[in-house]
């Protein structure tokens, strides 16, 4: 009977700090979300003025900016595509593209050990259960070829990567295979934005509309793609 009561008070200290550490977690995001990636991410939709922003820093400016990409992910809530076509307009397109990698796959990692340290739990404090159980039941149905499925839709346009980043935590996918196909599966759509951004740093708005027009294309037809893979 004791052993049974102490098992209870610890389940109960568990949840009680569970609860605390999402509050703080909230709290923490909210702040980040607010006074550094909103601001950063209005500069970012001005390329002329993020470029002339991050020279300014100097070296401390990519820094910052990787961090910003890191928090992104993160937060979940400003999507990355702004802060993909400014690297590109800033430092140039392949540049630009390990720039935005390095942090966002950093970002990805930083997700997945947080689902890993504290479990499942924590991912419903930034998407809706809906999101989550439809992500879920597709992988517990494909969990012998869980890594092959998190590279087919990491691959397409439109998916919610930061999403997968969290699941992605849940499953038994190890971290290093984790990181090369974050890595891998993000280069070809962050290689798109940031030429786009390249192409407007060198005023051929022709080629800035045309890739401009494919990504559109490509993230419309990838989250269809996606709802419909996500249903079965």
């Amino acid at each position: 009977m004791k052993k049974l009561k102490n098992t209870h008070l610890s389940t109960r200290k568990k949840n009680v700090i569970l609860v605390i550490i999402s509050l703080l977690c909230i709290v923490f995001i909210t702040l980040l979300t607010w006074f550094i990636i909103k601001p950063m991410f209005e500069l970012a939709s001005t390329p002329t003025a993020f470029r002339k922003y991050i020279y300014k820093q100097g070296p401390i400016g990519t820094i910052l900016f990787i961090i910003v990409l890191i928090l992104q992910v993160i937060a979940a809530i400003i999507p990355g595509g702004p802060f993909e076509i400014a690297a590109g307009y800033t430092y140039g397109p392949l540049k630009g593209a390990l720039i935005c990698n390095i942090g966002m796959t950093i970002g990805s990692i930083i997700s997945f050990c947080a689902v890993k340290r504290f479990g499942k739990k924590i991912i419903h404090l930034f998407f809706s259960s809906e999101k989550i159980d439809k992500l879920n039941n597709y992988m517990e149905k494909h969990k012998e070829q869980i890594t092959k499925i998190f590279f087919t839709i990491f691959l397409i346009p439109g998916s919610p990567k930061d999403l997968l980043s969290y699941c992605a935590g849940s499953t038994n996918i190890t971290l290093i295979k984790w990181s090369v196909l974050c890595f891998i599966c993000r280069t070809p759509a962050i290689l798109l934005s940031t030429f786009s951004g390249s192409s407007l740093y060198k005023k051929n708005y022709e080629q800035f509309i045309l890739l401009i027009i494919i990504m559109a294309l490509l993230s419309i037809i990838g989250s269809s793609l996606f709802k419909k893979i996500t249903k079965h």
